[in-house]
């Protein structure tokens, strides 16, 4: 009689705590609906707690999770789900592949995604794994994989093209292809028709800045401080030397001058304004510059070599030669430049 009303009690526990676990799992699925995932994970974590064992709320537990981007809850749960089976394994591996990209694990992510089976996939979802892919092959430097992964994305992606363009022009840059790479950076502007990010002009430029192809690269970063890039030292000082490049030093000089007042002691800039003038034949200029560099660094001979080539341009040889040898003294390698222009 003991025993039957132990196994009688055991039985209404489990009755009710099944019965309990039904009721949270049921509001979990209620703010599901209403996309409440954060409450909808509370009333699921309770729901196993009753019930162990259910893999329905496992499922749901997972997805809340991944949607939430609580990677360190779903990953176990989906290689627990994994082990246990179905139809649905190929998605869970997908998922697991996504959310450890940016771990230290890519060969083995890259491992168990060449286990997916692609024909049990959504489209959607083979958009997410073909990302997946090209992501784990950018990381490791695996770039001709990464441009195959996000070519294959883009043929079966429905929207966020631009995002897929932009990393096809970093594929193709990161394998100095910069021809190569010039139309998706282009495309991952102009596309979709979706809010164009302000800095991936600048992408644009400097792939265009690497292709050699100065005006263009000029013309992007202008296009990108219309668009809201940031006027910043970096933003001002790049154009300027763009300009230089471009041998337009009136130009390089406005952006000189932006860049000084944004930061008044920065080297490069003193370095690329003394250039500038000296390009300029503004003799007098290039040496106010470089004299205030040499009140912090007296002993540069980089500096004091320009120096002597700014009274050298000037038809003043014999105060040139005295100050090439100053910095000859202090640099020996220097002197094959003598009879030559440095260039920036």
């Amino acid at each position: 009689m003991k025993n039957f009303t132990i196994l009688l009690l055991s039985s209404l526990l489990l009755i009710s705590a099944i019965a309990n676990a039904n009721e949270f799992y049921k509001k979990a699925l209620d703010n599901i609906k209403v996309e409440n995932y954060t409450e909808a994970i509370k009333n699921l974590k309770k729901a196993l707690e009753l019930e162990p064992n259910n893999t329905a709320i496992k499922i749901e537990l997972a997805n809340a999770s991944y949607i939430k981007k609580a990677y360190y809850e779903a990953i176990p749960l989906y290689t627990e789900l994994i082990e246990i089976g179905g139809e649905n394994v190929d998605l869970y591996k997908v998922r697991i592949c996504q959310m450890q990209t940016n771990t230290s694990k890519a060969m083995e992510v890259i491992a168990m995604a060449k286990t997916i089976q692609l024909e049990k996939l959504s489209k959607a979802n083979k958009a997410i794994y073909f990302e997946t892919m090209g992501n784990l092959y950018f990381k490791i430097n695996y770039f001709p994989d990464a441009i195959e992964m996000y070519k294959k994305q883009l043929e079966v992606a429905e929207s966020n093209t631009q995002n897929i363009n932009l990393k096809l022009g970093r594929s193709y840059s990161k394998l100095n292809s910069y021809d190569k790479a010039t139309p998706f950076f282009e495309k991952a502007l102009f596309t979709d028709g979706e809010t164009k990010e302000p800095r991936r002009y600048l992408e644009v430029a400097n792939n265009y800045y690497n292709a050699g192809k100065l005006n263009k690269a000029i013309d992007y970063y202008l296009e990108g401080a219309k668009a809201g890039v940031t006027s910043d030292l970096s933003y001002n000082f790049n154009l300027a030397n763009m300009y230089y490049e471009a041998k337009d030093y009136k130009n390089a000089m406005v952006y000189l001058n932006k860049s000084k007042e944004i930061s008044p002691y920065d080297q490069d800039v003193q370095w690329l304004a003394a250039y500038t003038y000296y390009n300029a034949d503004m003799t007098e200029k290039a040496r106010g510059v470089i004299d205030e560099m040499l009140k912090i660094n007296p002993e540069n001979a980089d500096l004091i070599y320009l120096m002597g080539l700014t009274y050298h341009k000037d038809g003043k040889t014999e105060k040139a030669e005295r100050i090439f040898g100053q910095a000859f003294k202090i640099n020996p390698a220097l002197e094959k430049l003598r009879t030559s222009t440095m260039k920036f």
